[in-house]
């Protein structure tokens, strides 16, 4: 018999999700909801409930009024626990940190994280003071809690209000708790396939001064993955009307990333919010990318080349800015109205990044 863990199961049903159900309609009306609400909860309780975790159900009784369903909330937990429930479906956060507390089973600040742990978020710690947002780890990088990273999926994105990926830091302030529900060793039949659906995607009209780069990199992929989905033969040549399908698998956030870059580099310190900010725009005016330039600010510059399709094809991205690299550069910033010197600094890093 072929085994697998349930957490692996919980990452694979919520990776199929990602960059779909637009207001996550599918999540609070299976929760109980007649219409929308935060519902961040609901998509990381519908991820759990559908990989089968044996998890108390704080779905609501729609006779009761909003007092009398939060005492019962209150007491349906203290039964949980005693009935060795293993995680939690519920439309809050708290109501999470409250049960998987009382279980033991959040991480202490010493402890690596892991995929499927539950990450509860406190935007605000100063005026909040406790979590409102929640994600689901999908894989982890770093063997240390100091220079762990963590890829996380989170339903309610603020950014596009659908499932969507975030990376942040073990240590960011921004973590309000990690919590690791009881997974279990189950039998994996073959039958149902968790994995994304790789024929969903949006379609896009070319309109008059768009770019096959900038399609793609403004939907968080990169021009030779719309290449490919669309059998485009020249991706120089795109046409006014011509619809371009983008598929939502494989998206991934490239200001998150270069915030990601601009931290392992040593430039800043800055919170993985996915969104270009004064610090990132303070932090991205010192980090100059040029000929000699090592590590991870290397290694992301040389990624954004190729995502533009600018060929690196001897060295690809080694993390070593050499000639290969300087010349790509120069092509690019020709190309996009920019000095072309060969350097990537601030004015670079904004275009490239589609920053206004």
């Amino acid at each position: 018999m072929v085994t697998t863990n349930q957490a692996d199961v919980v990452v694979s049903i919520a990776r199929g999700e990602v960059g779909r159900n637009l207001g996550g309609s599918k999540y609070w009306s299976w929760y109980g909801f007649p219409s929308r609400v935060e519902w961040c909860a609901c998509f990381t309780s519908w991820c759990l409930h559908t990989a089968g975790v044996n998890c108390g159900d704080l779905r609501p009784n729609r006779n009761l009024t909003t007092n009398e369903q939060d005492a019962k909330d209150s007491t349906d937990i203290t039964q949980f626990i005693s009935e060795g429930r293993d995680a939690l479906i519920s439309k809050g956060c708290m109501q999470m940190k409250d049960f998987y507390n009382r279980k033991n089973c959040i991480l202490s600040s010493s402890q690596l994280a892991k995929a499927g742990d539950i990450v509860l978020y406190d935007w605000d710690p100063e005026y909040y003071n406790d979590v409102d947002h929640v994600g689901i780890v999908e894989w982890v990088e770093g063997s240390s809690v100091s220079t762990q990273v963590l890829h996380v999926i989170e339903g309610n994105m603020s950014t596009t209000d659908n499932v969507g990926r975030r990376t942040i830091s073990r240590t960011s302030s921004l973590i309000g708790v990690i919590c690791r529900p009881t997974y279990r060793m189950v039998e994996d039949n073959g039958e149902i396939e968790f994995g994304p659906d790789e024929s969903y995607y949006e379609e896009y009209i070319v309109t008059y001064g768009d770019t096959l780069g900038e399609i793609a990199i403004s939907h968080g992929l990169t021009v030779d993955e719309v290449v490919a989905y669309n059998s485009i033969t020249n991706a120089n040549v795109i046409t006014v009307g011509q619809v371009i399908k983008l598929p939502y698998n494989g998206r991934r956030s490239w200001i998150g990333e270069f915030q990601q870059a601009i931290n392992s580099a040593g430039i800043a310190t800055l919170t993985i919010t996915d969104i270009w900010d004064s610090s990132t725009e303070s932090a991205a005016a010192n980090a100059i990318v040029q000929s000699g330039t090592t590590g991870a600010m290397a290694v992301f510059a040389q990624r954004m080349l190729m995502a533009y399709a600018y060929a690196l094809p001897q060295y690809g991205a080694d993390g070593d800015f050499g000639s290969e690299s300087v010349s790509a550069t120069i092509s690019y910033q020709n190309d996009h109205d920019l000095i072309a010197d060969g350097i990537i600094g601030l004015n670079t890093w904004k275009r490239m990044l589609l920053v206004d």
